[in-house]
């Protein structure tokens, strides 16, 4: 699971464009993070949306290129400038006197092949396809991009409103640029963050983050000559990113990724910095790396390579390369980054942010916090009211019991808010050995408990105290199905299911009846490899556990109800199922299920209208005589008691708190009534008018042949303006907020750990998840199961007492 999750991460690193910067500006002492304009290139608001795709910083000009609401566009700032310059957009007016922006520019990755390129290049008013905009990148003094469909390498330069190129060679070879697929022989262009490009000397470096047909890793370094544009391939293995430096060298990551993971000691080795010289072809190592992120950056202003480990900004600095903190920046998961003299400039894929980089950087008091992993909107706002204290996470796996115990019983520090699931955590045995901070002396956090629905505030109160805040909280797990599937199989809701007893009979019936005759179909969404009955189980017996979670009783499987689903699961048929879900996945098909349980009921408040015309809610009970349940998942935040900063951190909390999203405070609080308008609802109602009344305008003058076609269109967008639109028109209504509190708070139930959930290695969860693998395979009976569980369960229970 960890090697999964770590490749996932893996799939989200964006890769810089890198730079150096002319001694000029190395120089220039005067320019700070304070310079810097809030949300500089970045910026969404009801009428326009800007989103970065590269940045990159020549002497004390920023350039970008970015994602609009109307295409791609071309930007740059400079000090001194309010907002950035955009180029690239321009006003059009239709035939019907519709005013609209479009964009003039080409940007190669847009498109599949030249000639595509160069017919929507005429259509563009002859835009210069030749100079079509691939990575921007710089050699120091110049701004610099690639055409890859034809290797030209040219230099931008802006005059006024408009792009200059000037050519500086072609390179031999273009394939770099491609990722062909061996099945169908397409291809598509490698462009923004899986290519880095950097100029040392006279070469051009050329890094393609690419992959071979079964997956792996198929990085390349290219070389090419500036001045002839032959090309060679590096011979340096595992690169894995890449960035200018000085004396004509570069800076590469030697990273084996494929084989990072030591599955023996669970850990990761995120690989070396090392200095390329493009001459020899050889890189030696400066150091290691401590993070899966791959941006890196050098900055002449401190001769120093940098690099972001989540928040802190590190350094290898000077000749002999010494790793330290240097700064401090406020935006993960950076994407592209680039300096101006001293100061450091990092961009998320929702903002960024600019601040002063310092070899002697240190900060008097700062905030670890632990499992949280990212900086969360509740840490963004506890660092705009407190700058001056630094926010950091800390990558450690403190999400279990055992090793919380561990940190508090040797007084550990070093951490001083911790974040946690009681889904897979047993938060209250930490409260009860107290190892939570008490924070019933502060007063905004207790008032904000006091507003909560009752169900969450006894999730994080003891005896009256307050030990922590919850901060994330979600159901999954309910049930959905789809009505076009169920129309298309001829069944009524009726037929359906509504608790696991008649699940376990629906199951037989579509192996015998409908697997041959609906073969377009599954019946259920997500059953993996592990066959369709064995998952079967592990959700009944989950369900069955959050529901005596739910009732307030002690978990025993001897009772009739537990009886009654594992008779019904034992009499399961589903061969047929199991070889259709097989043959898909040998194959690689995908059909639509009837049933899905992966949507989110708590936390989420569109399915609660029943608009929704694709897929509707379905309850699904443990029995007939059960209730209903919506099992939730919760997340908390909790101080520790050892903290050396805790005023800082109960501020933290107070931010969490007060910068939570809509949905989620909507969840928490019983106090938030009145509804969430969409934002954008205004616009999209007068842009569809803006449609309607141009049709109208069309009507005017069309000839007799096309009337009727236009008279149905204005007939079917007046509808839609009047029956369809209304239901965009609140993110949380007035109807789903009733719904939530008539129907679904009086049933909810918080999830907790149990053998099935806890990430606790136990002996005694290892036991019962053998006791279930046992009674899954036959080797032992119900009665066995039960009478076996229930002794452990007790002596658990003994234990915990």
């Amino acid at each position: 699971m960890k090697q999964k999750l770590f490749s996932f991460l893996c799939a989200l690193v964006m890769i810089c464009s890198c730079l150096s910067l002319s001694g000029a500006v190395a120089e220039d002492q005067s320019f700070t993070a304070a310079d810097v304009p809030e949300n500089l290139f970045i910026s969404s608001d009801d009428s326009d949306y800007y989103s970065l795709e590269s940045m990159v910083a020549v002497g004390s000009t920023l350039y970008a290129s970015m994602y609009t609401s109307y295409g791609r566009a071309f930007a740059y700032w400079q000090p001194g400038m309010e907002k950035e310059k955009v180029i690239g957009l321009k006003e059009t007016t239709d035939e019907n006197g519709s005013t609209y922006k479009t964009t003039t520019l080409l940007f190669a990755s847009d498109y599949n092949d030249m000639e595509n390129m160069k017919a929507d290049a005429e259509q563009k008013g002859g835009a210069d396809a030749d100079h079509a905009l691939g990575n921007l990148f710089t050699d120091g003094t110049r701004l610099l991009s690639v055409n890859p469909f034809t290797g030209l390498v040219f230099e931008i330069q802006v005059d006024g409103d408009t792009l200059v190129y000037k050519d500086i060679v072609t390179m031999q070879d273009t394939n770099l640029f491609f990722h062909l697929y061996a099945d169908d022989g397409t291809s598509y262009v490698i462009s923004g963050s899986s290519v880095s490009i950097t100029v040392a000397g006279d070469k051009l470096l050329v890094f393609i983050n690419d992959w071979d047909d079964n997956g792996k890793s198929a990085n390349k370094l290219y070389i090419v000559d500036l001045v002839t544009g032959a090309m060679k391939t590096s011979a340096v293995e595992h690169v894995y990113g890449l960035t200018g430096y000085k004396d004509g060298k570069a800076v590469v990551r030697l990273w084996d990724i494929d084989n990072s993971y030591n599955a023996e000691t669970q850990t990761y080795d995120y690989g070396d910095v090392a200095i390329y010289d493009p001459v020899t072809d050889t890189a030696q190592s400066i150091g290691k790396m401590d993070t899966y992120s791959n941006m890196l950056l050098y900055c002449e202003a401190l001769d120093t390579i940098i690099y972001q480990n989540n928040t802190k900004v590190m350094g290898f600095v000077g000749d002999q390369f010494t790793k330290k903190q240097i700064g401090y920046m406020p935006v993960d998961y950076v994407s592209y980054a680039a300096t101006i003299g001293k100061t450091y400039i990092a961009a998320s894929y929702e903002s960024i942010a600019a601040r002063d980089l310092n070899l002697g950087f240190q900060a008097d008091q700062y905030l670890m916090v632990a499992n949280m992993g990212y900086m969360y909107s509740g840490a963004q706002l506890f660092t705009e009211r407190y700058p001056s204290i630094p926010v950091y996470f800390d990558n450690s796996y403190y999400a279990d019991v055992e090793s919380i115990n561990q940190a508090m019983v040797s007084g550990d520090n070093t951490v001083d808010a911790f974040a946690m699931s009681i889904t897979y955590g047993s938060f209250e045995t930490l409260m009860k050995k107290g190892y939570c901070a008490d924070l019933s002396g502060y007063t905004d956090l207790t008032d904000a408990i006091s507003r909560m629905y009752p169900v969450f505030q006894s999730q994080v109160m003891k005896d009256g105290k307050l030990y922590a805040i919850p901060y994330s909280v979600y159901g999954s797990g309910s049930w959905f199905y789809d009505t076009g599937v169920l129309e298309e199989v001829g069944l009524t809701e009726d037929e359906l299911p509504t608790n696991f007893v008649e699940l376990c009979e629906f199951i037989t019936r579509w192996n015998d009846e409908f697997v041959d005759e609906y073969p377009e179909y599954w019946l259920m969404e997500g059953t993996g490899s592990a066959g369709l009955k064995a998952e079967l189980l592990s959700t009944m017996m989950s369900a069955y556990i959050d529901y005596c979670n739910y009732e307030g009783k002690d978990i025993t499987f001897d009772t009739p109800v537990f009886r009654e689903m594992m008779q019904a699961w034992e009499k399961v048929e589903c061969d047929q199922i199991d070889k259709q879900m097989a043959d898909d996945e040998a194959n690689d098909t995908y059909r639509t299920g009837l049933l899905n349980q992966y949507y989110t009921t708590v936390g989420d408040f569109s399915w609660m209208t029943g608009k929704n015309e694709y897929a509707k809610y379905l309850p699904m009970t443990l029995t007939a005589d059960t209730g209903e349940v919506f099992t939730t998942s919760m997340t908390v935040l909790f101080i520790n008691p050892n903290s050396t900063h805790f005023e800082a951190a109960v501020n933290l909390m107070s931010c969490t708190l007060e910068a939570l999203d809509d949905t989620t405070k909507y969840t928490l609080f019983t106090d938030m009534t009145e509804p969430v308008r969409n934002s954008s609802y205004d616009r999209m109602l007068s842009s569809e008018q803006e449609y309607l009344d141009s049709l109208k305008k069309q009507l005017e003058t069309a000839d007799k042949a096309d009337k009727q076609y236009i008279e149905e269109s204005i007939k079917s967008e007046e509808e839609y303006i009047e029956k369809t639109l209304p239901q965009y028109e609140f993110d949380i209504s007035a109807e789903a907020i009733q719904y939530y509190q008539e129907n679904v708070v009086p049933k909810i139930g918080i999830r907790k750990p149990s053998f099935l959930t806890s990430n606790s290695s136990s002996d005694s969860n290892s036991e019962l998840t053998n006791l279930v693998s046992r009674y899954r395979g036959g080797q032992i009976t119900l009665d066995q199961f039960i009478r076996e569980a229930d002794n452990k369960m007790r002596m658990m229970r003994m234990e915990d007492e």
